[in-house]
Parts: C-alpha cells; sequence; structure tokens
C-alpha cells in the first residue's frame, strides 16, 4: 500500500483548506482582545474535528473547491475517511501569544496512531493475499484492493481505544484589524496528526 495514488495528500490539502476557512471565519469575529479573539477561532476550527460528521464539515468542504473525484474510484468519501480518522480525536488550546502583528497559538492534540493502523490493516492484508485472490485477479485489481484496504484501516481505526498526544503551533499575522493564520502551520500540523499514514 504504497502512496503513490495520494489519498493522504488530498486529504491533507482538504484539511488545510477547510481549517484555513474555518480560522479565516473566526478572526473576523468579535472579542474583548486579540487573545480572545484567536483562541475562539483556534477552538471553533478544531472543534470540526471533534467527531466531525457531514452535516458539520459539507460547507467547508464544498467551499474548499478541493478536487475530491479521484477518490471515488477507490471507494473513499471524505466524511467516512475523516470520520473515522478523528472519531477519538479531542484537543487543548495551551497558550496564545501575541507579539505586535504576530501571534502564536499552542496546542495538544489527541488522536489514535493513524500510521500504526494503517501499517496493521496492510499488514493483515499482505499476510493473508490468498482471501483477496478474487480481488487481485479482477479487472480492476488496485481499486478493489485499494477498498479492502481501507475497510481494514477503518476497522483498525474503530478497534482502536490507545492515544498518542502531540503538539502543534498555528501562526498569525495582523493586517490592519484582522488576523491571518499563516497556511504553512496549518498544513504543518495537519501533516502531524496524519503522521505515518501511507495511503
Amino acid at each position: 500500500m504504497n502512496d503513490r495514488i495520494g489519498i493522504r495528500r488530498l486529504m491533507t490539502s482538504l484539511l488545510v483548506a477547510m481549517l484555513g476557512l474555518a480560522l479565516t471565519v473566526g478572526v473576523t469575529g468579535c472579542a474583548k482582545n486579540d487573545e480572545e479573539l484567536i483562541r475562539a477561532a483556534v477552538t471553533q476550527s478544531m472543534d470540526l474535528l471533534k467527531n466531525p460528521t457531514e452535516e458539520t464539515l459539507s460547507t467547508y468542504i464544498d467551499e474548499s473547491e478541493i478536487d475530491m473525484s479521484s477518490l471515488e474510484q477507490y471507494g473513499v468519501d471524505p466524511y467516512e475517511f475523516l470520520g473515522h480518522c478523528f472519531a477519538k480525536f479531542d484537543y487543548t488550546v495551551d497558550d496564545v501569544r501575541i507579539d505586535g502583528k504576530d501571534a502564536t497559538a499552542s496546542l495538544t492534540y489527541t488522536n489514535v496512531d493513524l500510521g500504526a493502523a494503517a501499517e496493521a490493516a496492510a499488514a493483515e492484508i499482505t499476510s493473508n493475499l490468498d482471501d483477496y485472490a478474487d480481488l487481485l485477479a479482477s479487472e480492476n485489481a488496485e481499486q478493489e484492493l485499494m477498498k479492502a484496504f481501507m475497510q481494514k484501516f477503518y476497522e483498525k481505526l474503530d478497534a482502536t481505544e490507545e492515544t498518542v498526544d502531540s503538539q502543534a503551533e498555528l501562526t498569525f499575522t495582523k493586517d490592519g484589524d484582522e488576523w491571518t493564520v499563516d497556511e504553512e502551520s496549518i498544513t504543518a500540523m495537519v501533516e502531524s496528526m496524519y503522521g505515518g499514514v501511507k495511503i
């Protein structure tokens, strides 16, 4: 199960765009001070990943303008993917620091080890290839095998109770009266969330 079809890359791009939109909406609201404003925006965006559903995510996914059509041939639904990956996700906003026109929000987030779940799913399939003989012999073997892998991946995620803690920082810059999140910091955080996932 290698990374050539780019499911992880596509889902990373989707999350970066989605969280960026949520943070942009959040930082234009009203608050008593800049620290409160940024904390509220970060909370709003991270809450999207706590028990994510189509109802809570659809607006942001639609507005992200990320082309998800390439996932269809592999039977990957973005809402189902995010729902399994972040079903046990939680976070805290540890600190918000303001330094002139720059700001940093430090977070600790908790989730299952997505990379370990992907490795376990791949190992189970490769060690039992005889069970997938019909899939391997089919005309669309790659797509069908990927669908089987995704189901195993979801099963491993759903069955896992152990979580790991990680830290991340989101950085912001101020332009006029508005704080804008730096996309590179969102990308770094999302990439760390997916860890060693190779799909």
